[in-house]
């Protein structure tokens, strides 16, 4: 039986989002430093279109706290599962594209502002990809990625309550259909998590580009995938060297 890796960057990605949340809390105007400037993106601030992946600035009616809580439930529970199916490269991959569309487009959309969850999202995008393209899927970690645009998207439309609701019952749902039907299940899961980055899109949200940009990726993961089964295969049949 195959041994599971620990996954390694997933834990330090956790480690450096909870560092620099504690530096929020103990330095005066981190966040400020940090966040999207809502003059705009210069080019002597360069930097400013990843520091904002450091700070975990509040979204409207949502307190610091619980934003950066529900980061890292998101991130720990989605990271593990995608890191499993990507693997360490393509996890950061999915991370920093991600990270940087979110944030780029959150300078046009959402100025000012900063968090991890649009890094989060082209990790998910990317994972839920590879799950449509056959690997085998984490059931928890898709989920929660249905999970985590739901909340989104439904905060954005309606109010948390409505999207603690929907996320409650579908997840039932889901748990339900997939007993009977996983790839079904799986495949339906991500349909509404495509369709839900699509409406973010829609109402000006940055999410949606960010889950989009991992998605983008998926061409550039499968070309990798092909060709690692068609080395490992080529690898197979060679024959044993007899000495």
């Amino acid at each position: 039986m195959r041994q599971r890796r620990f996954p390694i960057v997933t834990a330090i990605v956790l480690g450096l989002t909870a560092v620099a949340e504690l530096l929020q809390w103990t330095v005066r105007g981190w966040g400020p430093a940090l966040e999207r400037d809502p003059n705009g993106l210069a080019w002597s601030h360069w930097w400013r279109l990843f520091s904002p992946l450091l700070t975990q600035m509040a979204s409207p009616g949502v307190s610091g706290t619980a934003q950066f809580v529900s980061n890292m439930v998101f991130l720990a529970v989605i990271g593990v599962g995608a890191e499993r199916v990507l693997g360490p490269r393509w996890w950061l991959v999915g991370y920093v594209v991600g990270g940087v569309v979110g944030q780029a487009t959150g300078y046009w959309l959402e100025p000012p502002g900063g968090g991890t969850s649009v890094a989060i999202l082209g990790v998910a995008a990317l994972f839920a990809m590879a799950v449509a393209l056959g690997a085998p899927a984490p059931a928890v970690s898709l989920m929660f990625v249905g999970y985590f645009l739901a909340a989104i998207t439904l905060t954005n439309l309606t109010s948390w309550i409505a999207a603690v609701a929907v996320i409650v019952i579908g997840g039932w749902l889901y748990q339900f259909a997939r007993g009977r039907w996983p790839r079904r299940a799986d495949l339906a899961l991500i349909g509404v998590a495509v369709l839900a980055a699509a409406v973010l899109i829609g109402i000006g949200d940055h999410h949606g580009w960010a889950f989009a940009a991992g998605m983008a990726l998926t061409p550039l993961y499968r070309l990798s995938r092909q060709r690692r089964t068609r080395t490992s295969d080529c690898l197979d049949r060679e024959p044993d060297l007899v000495t």
